[in-house]
């Protein structure tokens, strides 16, 4: 289970919480619309934004709704917005990283030749 941060509008963070935790703080009204939630290597979004609420969490009564609203089920977004949802893409932040080490080494080298 994924843990979670609350930031409250005075911008003062919470200790991390489980899940299940939130999600019954938001559906008993102690998070409220004005604060913001953020998934452990994630993004911050406000909870008054349903939508993306929904899309972590899946089914959540939100203070106030008469109903509650779910999706399929909670979709790991996280994974797209670290930039490892697409195949391949760490193997090329590496190879990049590689690249870019070799020509500072040579460009080092190359500069304390000229130096001597």
């Amino acid at each position: 289970m994924r843990m979670w941060m609350v930031r409250n509008q005075n911008d003062v963070c919470s200790r991390p919480l489980l899940e299940s935790v939130l999600k019954a703080r938001i559906e008993s009204g102690e998070i409220g619309p004005g604060d913001e939630i953020c998934p452990s290597g994630g993004y911050w979004f406000p909870i008054g934004d349903s939508e993306e609420l929904r899309k972590f969490l899946g089914e959540v009564r939100l203070p106030g709704e008469s109903r509650s609203v779910s999706v399929a089920g909670p979709v790991d977004v996280t994974r797209e917005v670290e930039g490892r949802g697409k195949k391949g893409a760490p193997q090329k932040r590496f190879w990049a990283l590689l690249f870019f080490i070799f020509w500072a080494v040579f460009a080092i080298l190359w500069m304390s030749s000229r130096s001597q």
